[in-house]
């Protein structure tokens, strides 16, 4: 029979633990079936998430252009009456996968935003500054539950209001942008999403391109662009 050493139990012990690590449910990726199917939950309005949102509606508003050419109008008194988490799981695993090659491609070399945009910032990854915020998108009361379905298409844009910077999904920092592109349902109530966006190395257009299918080339040969940013005259117009 062998004899256990000194040196192999401390080889055996080791092993345990390697063992124990990497079967600790904080090592283990959440994996979801194709027909995995979303989840919708109100938050109560104590909920600290309910409570930034709700504020943010109120406050994020100012002066725009109802369409393109139009002349400005005052800026909305928006109300939020309710906060309801949206979690899609094939949503999120595209996220992420998306997140992690934009990093790749641009080897960490994305310029931050900094205080270029007020909207909230967020991060997937400690330590990777991807350009993460949360956004406002608007949309018709009648497609709401087919987006929370399937996520956000960029080959629908200009289906319910033109694409002045061609196609692609449009999210606003202000809660008032966004309110432009909604419709109420039955009881009046009109929904904006907040969309967790990464914008990577944005392109900042400073006029419509409503036939750009795709970014600009990036100035490092690493492929196009990530999004598209346009520019903010002072008086809130493009």
């Amino acid at each position: 029979a062998a004899t256990l050493q000194p040196g192999d139990d401390v080889h055996a012990r080791k092993r345990q633990r390697t063992g124990d690590a990497l079967h600790h449910p904080d090592f283990h990726l959440e994996h979801f079936m194709r027909y995995s199917t979303y989840q919708k939950t109100t938050l109560s309005p104590d909920h600290p998430a309910s409570e930034f949102l709700l504020a943010a509606i109120s406050e994020k508003v100012e002066r725009h252009r109802p369409r393109s050419g139009k002349p400005h109008c005052e800026a909305p008194a928006l109300q939020g009456l309710r906060v309801e988490q949206i979690l899609n799981p094939r949503s999120q695993e595209k996220y992420m996968t998306e997140t992690q090659d934009i990093a790749g491609l641009c080897r960490r070399g994305i310029t931050p935003l900094g205080d270029k945009t007020g909207a909230p910032k967020v991060t997937s990854f400690p330590g990777f500054d991807l350009n993460e915020y949360m956004l406002f998108h608007g949309l018709s009361h009648d497609i709401v539950e087919k987006v929370c379905q399937s996520g956000l298409d960029p080959r629908r844009a200009g289906s319910n209001a033109g694409k002045l910077f061609g196609s692609g999904i449009y999210l606003a920092e202000m809660a008032s942008k966004s309110d432009i592109y909604t419709s109420p349902n039955g009881d009046g109530e009109r929904c904006i999403l907040v969309v967790r966006a990464c914008l990577g190395e944005p392109y900042l257009a400073a006029k419509a391109n409503r036939n750009m299918t795709i970014p600009p080339e990036r100035s490092d040969g690493q492929g196009a662009l990530n999004s598209v940013r346009s520019f903010v005259c002072p008086k809130n117009g493009m």
